[in-house]
């Protein structure tokens, strides 16, 4: 199954939630696109043998997540490419 989830946490919310992933990393790279660093994380699902791809960055005073499941690395990547700043 393939699925996506966005989660963005203002300013006054950034600090009293987080996610707990329990997935092995397997790997982590950052990003920077020139308006923000953007930190991408691949994890193994233990249960199902999947990845699952954790993409999160701080813009204008929120945080944003992006959770891909299911996603081939490449279809990762260019999404976060084409990730625009206004």
């Amino acid at each position: 199954d393939k699925s996506v989830f966005y989660r963005v946490l203002t300013k006054n919310r950034i600090g009293s939630s987080f996610m707990d992933i329990e997935d092995r990393l397997i790997s982590e790279t950052q990003k920077d696109n020139g308006e923000t660093v953007i930190s991408i994380k691949e994890y193994e699902v233990e249960e199902n043998k999947t990845t699952r791809w954790v993409v999160e960055f701080v813009f204008e005073e929120a945080k944003y997540t992006i959770v891909f499941s299911g996603i081939e690395k490449n279809e990762v990547e260019k999404t976060v490419e084409n990730l625009y700043f206004l």
